[in-house]
């Protein structure tokens, strides 16, 4: 007779049941403006999950990408009440929090059967940290500034600046070494959606006053290299 192995998880107090995820590997928290590098999803989970502390309104940037083997990265984002998964991407996770807690991060395996190496970014907009102490680049910037910095696979750098709607903003991002292809993404203040996208440059008027956040990242987050970043508010 055949027997049916059926399994349980309990994730910060809710249950995923049944699912593959139940034996995820448990990697802590990961903090706004970190990277985290070679991570290992492996038999016979072939999952991850990560914490973080949000608030509701939060913009929310998660980048996971490939490093070695065949793994094909999911990412699902679980609520602090236990509910449905808020967010689900393949590599990224664009995402406007909808409550305020410990939410949880699982990366797995598209068909939990294929194992590899990955890297993981977060960032938390507008108000979390933009840098960390294994990833330094970004920070605060002010016009007529040029920074240098550097992209690593998953990397997503963040620089913040103070504008008044109607402003006129000029970024230029261009690579120094390497092979990044430099995509720009402007956040808001209120954490909403960027308000445009450049490829190396953005010429953008903005709509709100307040922090705004430029993030820096690899066009398909999986090439590195170092730039320079200038800001211009004419």
């Amino acid at each position: 007779m055949k027997r049916l192995l059926i399994s349980i998880v309990c994730i910060y107090g809710w249950i995923i049941w049944p699912s593959a995820e139940s034996l995820a590997a448990d990697r802590g928290q990961i903090f706004s403006g970190e990277t985290k590098n070679e991570l290992q999803i492996t038999a016979p989970d072939y999952n991850d999950i990560w914490t973080f502390t949000g608030q509701a309104g939060d913009r929310v940037l998660v980048s996971v990408e490939t490093t070695s083997g065949s793994l094909t990265p999911y990412v699902k984002l679980y609520p602090p009440d236990g509910g449905d998964y808020e967010a689900f991407g393949i590599e990224t996770i664009d995402h406007q929090l909808q409550q305020s807690g410990l939410y949880t991060i699982v990366v797995h395996d598209n068909f939990y059967n294929d194992e590899g190496t990955y890297n993981i970014t977060l960032l938390d907009l507008p108000d979390g940290p933009v840098t960390s102490p294994n990833d330094p680049n970004g920070g605060p910037m002010e016009s007529g500034e040029t920074l240098a910095g550097s992209i690593v696979i998953s990397d997503m750098d963040a620089f913040q600046f103070y504008g008044e709607s109607n402003d006129r903003v000029l970024v230029s991002v261009e690579t120094t070494s390497g092979s990044l292809i430099p995509y720009i993404e402007l956040y808001p203040p209120d954490g909403g959606g960027y308000e445009v996208l450049g490829i190396g440059t953005i010429d953008h008027q903005l709509q709100q006053s307040g922090l705004y956040t430029i993030v820096v990242h690899d066009s398909l987050y999986n090439d590195e290299g170092t730039y320079n970043i200038t800001l211009t508010c004419p």
